[in-house]
């Protein structure tokens, strides 16, 4: 049986040549920068792409870092659950790679700081409440209720749960009508909220018969009236900074969040706007993939050789469009509440975002005010309801 030590290495030397093999691929890519006796040494990568710049694994302490990872290992494995290992023929080397896969850029620095947050991301429970679905209250401006559950994410997802937000209603026959916004895919740690995605769920499957359709409408058209508060010069503002390009729905879902967490005495909050490792793989895997199959000739491979093209010639401005609508979104509610500050968003790939949430007063419109006082307002036993 290999150690730890023996692991990390393997893991090491896949990922400087682009793929770290588990029995499922595991496209992770940097080099490493090895204390040796005192002495760094730089293990460059083994096989280079276009247009990737790998990231460089600072190991000063092996021993601390082994000792950390070995921590980190027993506590994901407990978490996790056997389909989330499924077709992986190595379990420690794959939950070490899919963590791996979560580090931005300033991470590879300070990789023992890295895993502990992440095992603090497996042990908090700040919103342990909400594993049981819960209606926080009625929303005037919708005329509906809004309900909260935190969900359970996959082991190869960016954090351990989401925040699944739902704006629900009841019909005079006690149907239940339901108009979900995106998930909100954070983590806390030592009273930080860490948001890594604000996006929708992809498996969700609504009906579609009239009733629905008339109720799903009704939110989407409220939901416009995040524009109240907005000033023209942001309007009509095109440039990087430019707020008003954002999704309604999730500006609503993160107000409703930051919210809950104020009342839940977390104020500080960071946003990611771009994992170097999951960007890269997109990169790596399509090359690799179109490198394998560029000799078939089938006609089964042709939509699959398109689909790897489009994302190789296009992966700039989809990672571009992903995450500048992913700041934009933290920008926008800044900019409606006065007692939120955001530090001016630095434009390098290993930083992130940061909000302080100290209030919430003046805030210059009446359905995001309402949204954020909902959340904040929900912390009393009292005013706890599970739903189902």
């Amino acid at each position: 049986m290999r150690s730890l030590n023996e692991l990390l290495e393997e893991i090491n030397l896949e990922a400087r040549n682009g793929v770290v093999d588990c029995g499922l691929k595991h496209w992770i890519y940097y080099s490493v920068y090895n204390n040796k006796d005192g002495e760094y040494v730089h293990e460059n990568v083994l096989k280079k792409y276009n247009n990737v710049v790998p990231p460089c694994l600072k190991i000063g302490d092996r021993e601390g870092l082994l000792e950390v990872i070995g921590e980190y290992l027993e506590i994901a494995e407990s978490f996790y659950d056997e389909l989330d290992y499924d077709r992986v023929e190595d379990i420690d080397k794959y939950t070490i790679a899919t963590v791996l896969s979560n580090m931005m850029v300033d991470d590879f620095s300070k990789p023992i700081e890295f895993f502990k947050k992440r095992i603090g991301f497996l042990q908090d429970e700040t919103l342990k409440k909400f594993k049981k679905c819960r209606d926080i209250g009625y929303s005037k401006e919708f005329d509906a209720n809004i309900e909260v559950e935190l969900i359970k994410e996959a082991i190869f997802m960016e954090t351990p749960y989401a925040l699944s937000i739902s704006i629900v209603k009841y019909n005079d026959d006690g149907r239940k009508l339901s108009y979900p916004l995106p998930l909100l895919r954070f983590a806390i740690c030592e009273d930080k909220a860490y948001f890594y995605a604000i996006q929708k769920d992809q498996d969700i499957d609504l009906p579609d018969d009239e009733e629905y359709i008339s109720f799903s409408k009704k939110i989407r058209r409220k939901m416009y009236s995040i524009g109240k508060g907005l000033s023209e010069n942001e309007r009509v503002n095109t440039s990087i900074e430019n707020i008003n390009e954002v999704s309604p729905w999730a500006v609503i879902a993160l107000t409703i969040t930051l919210g809950l967490l104020k009342s839940l005495g977390i104020k500080d909050v960071l946003a990611f706007p771009l994992l170097i490792n999951r960007y890269n793989s997109n990169i790596i895997y399509s090359f690799e993939e179109l490198n394998v199959l560029k000799d078939k000739k089938d006609e089964i491979y042709k939509e699959i050789k398109e689909h790897l093209l489009f994302i190789a010639e296009n992966i700039d401005n989809i990672q571009e469009n992903i995450t500048d609508k992913f700041i934009r979104t933290f920008r926008r509610v800044a900019y409606h509440f006065h007692g939120i500050e955001m530090n001016d968003f630095p434009v390098i790939v290993g930083l992130p975002l940061e909000m302080s949430v100290k209030g919430h007063d003046n805030c210059n419109n009446p359905l995001l005010e309402e949204m954020f006082n909902l959340g904040l307002c929900y912390n009393s036993e009292e005013k706890q309801k599970e739903v189902g």
